[in-house]
This record gives C-alpha cells, structure tokens and sequence, in this order.
C-alpha cells in the first residue's frame, strides 16, 4: 500500500447543486457525481448515477459502440433530462423544509396529502426511483 500519511485538519465544502454542460466528449461519458451533485437531503445522489451507469450499460448490452457520437448524444439527451428532474425536485424539497415558516407549512402539508393519496405517494417514490411516473404500464 506504500506510506500512509494521517490527515488530523477537517474540511468542509458548502453544499451546492452542479450539473455539468456536457455530459460527453470525444468517446467520453461522465456519470454519477462527475456529471452532477444533488443536494443530499433527498438521498438521491447515488440513486441517478446507479441510472446513468444503467442506461450507458443498455448502449453496451444492445451491442453498439459506447463511444460513437450518437449514442453518447442519445446517452446524454436520456440522462440530462431525467437529472436536471431530480435536481429540481430536490432543490425544490430542500427550500421547501428549509425555507422560511410558510414554506416549511408547505412541504408538511404536501407530505400530508401524499399520504392520504395512494396515487400522489405512488408518483412521488416513482420519480424518486428514477421511474417516470406518468408512463402507463
């Protein structure tokens, strides 16, 4: 392993949404956290980078050139619409449970009326799953 070296100082780093222009370059995909960072109230980090890698994989799985132009651009036109959705449902749960009084009343009160709407609840795991809850099965 070589030389271990102690590290005794801690850092820190504000939190803050990041979302890559490009997701793709010359036979180059970003996924995960290279592509984006969510803020991490909702958990959902890992979750849409799991789906990134899923969708890259799909384009390896059907046989095709991960590297080709287009389907790094079918890759990324998938996966940017999907995150910049979760990165502002986020965003959008982060003000709302942060955020001055009333908007604290307004998420309670969404959270509420999830919960007493079967489908509402249902939608809302859907997006959180990375699952397009308006696709009829």
């Amino acid at each position: 392993m070589g030389n271990l070296i102690r590290i005794v100082a801690r850092a820190s780093f504000p939190i803050k949404r990041q979302h890559a222009q490009r997701y793709i370059g010359k036979r180059l995909a970003l996924i995960g956290d290279a592509a984006h960072v969510v803020h991490p109230l909702a958990g959902q980090g890992l979750n849409i980078g799991l789906h990134d890698a899923d969708t890259l994989a799909e384009i390896i799985i059907q046989g095709r050139d991960p590297g080709d132009y287009v389907n790094l651009l079918r890759f990324e036109c998938q996966r940017r619409a999907a995150n910049q959705a979760m990165i502002a449902a986020t965003d959008t749960f982060h003000h709302l449970f942060t955020g001055a009084r009333p908007l604290r009343q307004l998420g309670d009160l969404s959270l509420q009326l999830a919960e007493r709407f079967p489908l509402a609840k249902r939608m809302m795991m859907q997006q959180a799953n990375g699952l397009n809850p308006f696709k009829v099965w």
